[in-house]
């Protein structure tokens, strides 16, 4: 089997939470945002409760049911109602609206973080950091694997980690196409605008947030670990926003933000590469 293909690692999987040992709690909060039934939601929750360190963990939902509320019964987790806009965007600003810790990560019901991910990015938390992120891997079929364009993130990560202050040189790096997984960052919530995310896209309102942040004076900190596994699942909204043209036409629109129209073309013909994970079975 090829190295970068592999079984689901057990370090990122565990079954009574329990066991882990009681440490002193971080200034930190994981916000869940739950949806609907989704079958993965238990085992994102396990992956976070059995976190090295201690963390604030609460869920935000905007599709109260009974499958979430015996979940946040279940392993004792405050359970709050988004009863305003209910699409993604408002959901995810109402999420980062909810802790009252300085740094915040706002995780998918689909994806899974290593027990080691809130200890690594702790390491980095300080008042002129603006977001925190690691390095991935997708889980799709419940394989572990990385393609060509997770590796060249991850380039453009260590590259622009080399100079974590500089906002020209994340421009610069993003402007390639967005290089951080989003359900790995660990946001200063204390340094940051409210809401954070805009209306513009469906899709990219992501990179067009991180965009306007790397802009900002303050540090993006990398960690070169695989701390977060980030599931492809025909349930998700970037599945469906794929295979749809939604984000073909809006990641068109992002390169037109950073380059004129004939530069942004050729980049994104290449860049479109990258959502043959998503297409192919």
């Amino acid at each position: 089997m090829p190295d970068n293909v592999c079984n689901v690692d057990k370090r990122f999987l565990y079954n009574d939470y329990r066991e882990i040992k009681i440490m002193q709690k971080l200034e930190h909060t994981f916000v869940i945002m739950a949806y609907k039934e989704s079958p993965y939601l238990e085992e994102c929750i396990k992956s976070v409760v059995t976190q090295s360190l201690r963390s604030d963990i609460i869920l935000s939902t905007s599709t109260p049911n009974e499958h979430i509320k015996l979940l946040s019964k279940k392993y004792n987790l405050p359970l709050f109602v988004n009863n305003g806009e209910g699409d993604i965007i408002g959901n995810w600003n109402f999420a980062f609206s909810l802790p009252k810790t300085s740094f915040v990560t706002l995780c998918h019901q689909d994806d899974i973080y290593g027990q080691d991910y809130l200890k690594e990015i702790s390491k980095y938390f300080s008042k002129d950091v603006l977001i925190l992120h690691t390095a991935w891997y997708c889980l799709k079929n419940n394989i572990k694997t990385q393609n060509l364009c997770i590796k060249a993130h991850k380039i453009l990560n260590f590259i622009a980690k080399t100079v974590p202050s500089s906002a020209r040189l994340r421009r610069f790096i993003l402007s390639f196409g967005m290089s951080i997984k989003t359900p790995s960052i660990c946001y200063n919530k204390a340094v940051l605008p409210a809401p954070l995310w805009g209306r513009k896209y469906k899709m990219v309102f992501d990179w067009e947030a991180i965009s306007k942040i790397a802009e900002r004076r303050g540090k993006f900190i990398y960690i070169n670990k695989p701390l977060f596994l980030y599931r492809i699942s025909d349930q998700a909204a970037s599945y469906a926003f794929t295979n749809n043209g939604i984000r073909m036409n809006e990641d068109f629109s992002m390169f037109c933000y950073f380059w004129p129209k004939y530069v942004a073309s050729f980049i994104h013909y290449f860049y479109k590469k990258s959502y043959n994970i998503y297409i192919e079975k």
